[in-house]
């Protein structure tokens, strides 16, 4: 719950690994992690959301007051308040 004009930003990994070029960068970039994150830094990708899926969710719910953006390898996912 927010206030009057409050806003929750929920941020996760996006699943990227359908994409050959995505699997080798976050190989790349796991060579560069201490060896717990290099185990499952992947494996939470693997475990995320895409953004039609994040859409579908959302479309299900009772929300009306929301924005879903992405970046390099993130879903953003701002729920403001009605009276905002």
């Amino acid at each position: 719950m927010t206030k009057e004009t409050g806003c929750i930003i929920i941020r996760d990994n996006k699943r990227v690994y359908q994409n050959i070029v995505w699997r080798a960068i976050i190989w790349l970039i796991t060579r560069f992690m201490n060896k717990r994150h290099r185990e499952n830094w992947p494996k939470a990708i693997l475990a995320s959301y895409t953004i039609p899926e994040v859409n579908e969710i959302l479309s299900w719910s009772r929300l009306s007051h929301y924005q879903v953006s992405t970046d390099f390898v993130f879903i953003d996912l701002c729920v403001e308040s009605p009276g905002k």
